[in-house]
């Protein structure tokens, strides 16, 4: 266990639910880990003297870890895109945090995880639907089925459903693109005739329902 204010807001560890691979900052565990000070019970010993298993050492990255993957390219928004995030951001905490959490990674029982979920960061056109329109029946979010239902939230306006799109495509460390306040009314357009929630085969066609 890591002592409060020590690494806890410099790093993540990988989680045995959504299977992340965090980034230290530099400066944290920076020896290899044969110089680190080693400990009893196959350990390793942290620089602030805390203690963590080598096979949790093993999963960690930081900047200068031999074979560490790059960090991900971070394209900044314009003003007007961090305004939308802003936005978006405030009608998440109003209205979608109940169910999601503030933290993104849902309740179980009522709302799947939107970290790093592919339902989020994947085709805008797809997130706006669910939004739009609602889902319905089962649908696979990371390694998990989840049999929901989350109601349509159509009576947002065009630029609230963009922001809300654009926060979650852009908080907990996402990299997607944002949406604009024109792609979201285009949807709505393109898909006024249809009234009823979407299920997760209608929006990501599964194999098994494309060879149908």
């Amino acid at each position: 266990v890591l002592g409060q204010g020590d690494l806890v807001s410099d790093m993540r560890v990988v989680g045995a639910q959504h299977d992340h691979i965090r980034v230290l900052k530099q400066g944290e565990l920076s020896k290899p880990a044969h110089q680190r000070r080693q400990v009893p019970n196959g350990e390793v010993g942290l620089p602030g003297g805390e203690h963590v298993p080598v096979g949790v050492d093993a999963r960690l990255a930081w900047p200068g870890k031999p074979g560490a993957p790059a960090p991900p390219k971070v394209i900044p928004l314009s003003a007007s895109q961090t305004a939308l995030f802003e936005k978006g951001k405030s009608v998440f905490g109003g209205l979608c945090a109940a169910c999601h959490q503030a933290h993104g990674y849902g309740l179980d029982g009522l709302a799947p995880p939107l970290v790093d979920s592919d339902w989020v960061l994947g085709k805008p056109d797809i997130a706006a639907r669910i939004v739009l329109n609602g889902l319905g029946g089962p649908v696979k979010v990371g390694n998990r089925t989840w049999d929901l239902t989350m109601p349509p939230m159509g009576m947002l306006s065009d630029e609230d459903i963009a922001g809300v799109l654009t926060y979650i495509r852009r908080e907990w460390e996402h990299n997607a693109s944002p949406i604009e306040s024109k792609d979201v009314k285009a949807i709505r357009t393109q898909f006024a005739e249809h009234t009823a929630s979407w299920t997760s085969d209608e929006l990501m066609p599964s194999k098994k329902a494309a060879k149908k």
